[in-house]
């Protein structure tokens, strides 16, 4: 096991999303490798049947999936 990925995550969510989050990071051994936040270029690619990376490639969430795919094939 790696880790986890966190996607489409939104502290505003309240206490199930941010108690959840601490919970996942708490485990140790199988860190959270990244935290993917909900942001409107994720449900615009959908929306225009497009890959997030093609559609929104230099935002946020792409730069965190960047950084899961670097530190997963290390």
């Amino acid at each position: 096991m790696l880790g986890f990925v966190v996607n489409m995550y939104d502290s505003r969510k309240g206490h199930a999303a941010w108690s959840s989050l601490d919970e996942w990071q708490k485990i140790g051994e199988s860190p959270v490798l990244a935290i993917v936040p909900e942001l409107k270029d994720q449900r615009e690619a959908v929306r225009v049947k497009q890959s997030l990376l093609v559609h929104a490639p230099y935002g946020e969430q792409p730069e965190v999936m960047r950084t899961v795919a670097r530190r997963i094939s290390t």
